[in-house]
């Protein structure tokens, strides 16, 4: 299992300058739900989510009150959640289930030591 996932060159152009994630994963599913690159990543105190067919998703962590990992039929969307708004940020096959649950651990983590530095 990868947890520094480089990025699909397919979603270069879309990766903001200057990130530098200290976990990413790369998913197999576009917004659509269909087979193409997918990529998310975290750190700085951000999460960055890209794939083709959906517009960059680019978070501050101190904003994020959860990350849920919800079931869909077929697959499951990685979800932050911030205020009153739900951000998917990554769909995912069952063949990266793993992966993507590994990294809503790590991204749930992150959040929670970004909210005690608020507190």
């Amino acid at each position: 299992m990868t947890l520094l996932a480089p990025v699909p060159d397919a979603l270069a152009s879309q990766y903001p300058p200057g990130f530098e994630p200290a976990v990413s994963v790369a998913g197999d599913l576009d917004a659509r739900g269909r087979f193409s690159p997918a990529w998310v990543g975290a750190g700085g105190g951000r999460v960055v989510a890209l794939a083709e067919g959906m517009d960059p998703v680019d978070l501050s962590l101190a904003a994020v009150t959860a990350i849920r990992v919800d079931e869909l039929f077929g697959a499951s969307a990685l979800v932050a959640v911030t205020g009153d708004a739900d951000h998917v940020l990554a769909l995912f096959s069952r063949n990266m289930v793993s992966e993507f649950a590994a990294l809503a651990r790590i991204l749930d983590d992150l959040r929670a030591e970004q909210s005690a530095w608020r507190e």
